[in-house]
């Protein structure tokens, strides 16, 4: 006997739930009830519901619109790795009638971001591509995207209970124990140790929290007495950043050194520029001042957040869910890649 191909409005009739119930939970997106979730897979098992694979590829028919939120990498040349990636994807997803709409926002300015959010609800994409970068305004925006069943996934900076399609990126926390673990080789014995967060407020930026929280965690278990000082730093010049560093290096007290972002090439530029002994000094990122600093030995150790790839899937995982349909694993970490002078080579 041939077998039926049930549509939604039969299943949720089965199933005695709204049509919306069981497309939210056919297709992964939106806030469905443990109760309602229940009684839809128990219907599904029933009757042995498979998609139609065929039928959702022609989905290609229908354009979808994705936005992407980043920060803007006229400031950080960090992102400029991250619009690499997506504008890689964008050759595909555009075969499949899929339009990468790119959005930058000023990461010195939350309003920026909220300027942006407004203007994408005058004509709502298919899906949404965030690197949350400002939380609270973030936490704001999802509500937002859930109320008008936009499907999204998130890069860069994971948001617990965000209900997200999917997170792309690293253990934020493990990446500071993984620093922690680096400069403990290195650090020079019985001086501070200094955690530089640049432009971004950590109370206010999630993923610099948990890298710092990481990075204390690591001493405290390993029981390692060492006095760590945190502090939060201008990358602008015009905002006196030469005055401040003269201030924090001009004492002989300071035997390690972390950057919770692609900035550390400041720090390693100020040492070399004014002949400072060299303290150690860990980063992130494959930036070209960062490796400059690396091959010359002012950095030691660099770790690679792969912004392209955390981009790159970001924008295919949301396509081929809005055209296909298909199913997104909810986490994908990406490997915390420790960057040498000695291994740089095969990165580049």
């Amino acid at each position: 006997m041939e077998k039926k191909n049930y549509t939604i409005k039969e299943i949720a009739k089965l199933a005695k739930v709204s049509r919306g119930t069981v497309d939210r939970i056919l297709h992964q997106r939106g806030n469905v009830s443990d109760k309602a979730r229940q009684k839809v897979e128990d219907i599904l098992k029933r009757i042995d519901y498979s998609p139609n694979i065929i039928a959702r590829s022609l989905k290609a028919n229908k354009k979808n619109r994705v936005v992407v939120l980043l920060p803007s990498n006229e400031k950080d040349s960090y992102w400029d790795q991250s619009v690499n990636g997506i504008l890689e994807a964008t050759k595909k997803a555009n075969q499949f009638n899929v339009s990468i709409d790119i959005k930058k926002f000023d990461v010195d300015h939350p309003d920026s971001f909220n300027k942006l959010v407004n203007e994408i609800f005058i004509d709502p994409p298919e899906g949404i591509l965030l690197a949350p970068l400002f939380y609270d305004q973030s936490l704001d925006f999802l509500v937002k995207c859930i109320s008008a069943n936009i499907p999204y996934i998130l890069f860069n900076t994971h948001i617990e209970d965000s209900q997200s399609l999917c997170f792309i990126g690293q253990d934020l926390f493990a990446s500071g124990r993984v620093s922690a673990d680096l400069l403990n080789l290195i650090k020079i014995p019985n001086k501070r140790i200094l955690i530089i967060h640049f432009d971004e407020d950590p109370d206010t930026s999630n993923h610099l929290k948990e890298k710092e929280i990481g990075f204390r965690r690591y001493f405290e278990e390993k029981r390692i007495s060492v006095v760590i000082e945190s502090m939060r730093l201008s990358s602008h010049l015009a905002d006196h950043a030469e005055e401040q560093l003269q201030e924090i290096f001009g004492h002989d007290d300071i035997g390690g050194i972390y950057v919770s972002t692609s900035k550390a090439h400041i720090i390693a530029d100020f040492l070399q520029k004014k002949s400072l002994q060299k303290i150690p000094l860990v980063g992130y990122d494959l930036i070209a001042e960062n490796i400059n600093y690396l091959k010359s030995g002012e950095i030691n150790f660099l770790i690679n957040q792969n912004p392209k790839l955390q981009a790159y899937l970001g924008t295919s995982y949301l396509s081929d869910f809005l055209v296909f349909g298909k199913k997104i694993e909810r986490t994908k970490l990406l490997p915390l890649d420790i960057i040498t002078v000695e291994n740089l080579d095969f990165y580049l």
